[in-house]
């Protein structure tokens, strides 16, 4: 009798044993998670964007003029556009439309205006020079 208590002891210890073993294991895994959280994105972190896609909103936006370096774009107030700029948007040519956008286009040569103009849900877009002749 003492033989198979000592032998049921040694047996629950072993299984008490293995058990908690096995807890433990399950509770912190021997290798860290696999999945990592991306970092954030940030401009100076993203991926250029694939010829296609840009090619792709290009044909999308056609009241949008292709422009490669937006560095070479500067927004205008319509207000500040030269007089004779100013002048060239109230002719009769125009009339009916509204120019919503002015940029000073330095990377096309020549440097010039270009003004986008509304009407309805029409939209055109025009470049002068600074002394307000229509460029082509």
């Amino acid at each position: 009798m003492k033989r198979l208590f000592i032998a049921a002891v040694a047996f629950s210890a072993t299984t008490f044993t293995y058990a908690q073993t096995a807890i433990k294991s399950s509770e912190t895994p021997a290798t860290p998670n696999p999945v990592e959280t991306p970092a954030p994105v940030t401009s100076e972190t993203a991926a250029p964007a694939p010829a296609a896609e840009i090619e792709e909103a290009a044909a999308i936006d056609t009241a949008a003029p292709a422009i490669e370096n937006a560095d070479d774009r500067k927004p205008v107030k319509i207000s500040d556009l030269p007089a004779a700029v100013q002048k060239e948007l109230g002719t009769k040519q125009y009339e009916g439309w509204a120019p919503t956008t002015a940029y000073w286009v330095t990377g096309d040569k020549p440097a010039h205006y270009e003004i986008t103009f509304a009407k309805g849900d029409e939209s055109k877009t025009v470049k002068y020079n600074a002394e307000g002749s229509k460029l082509d």
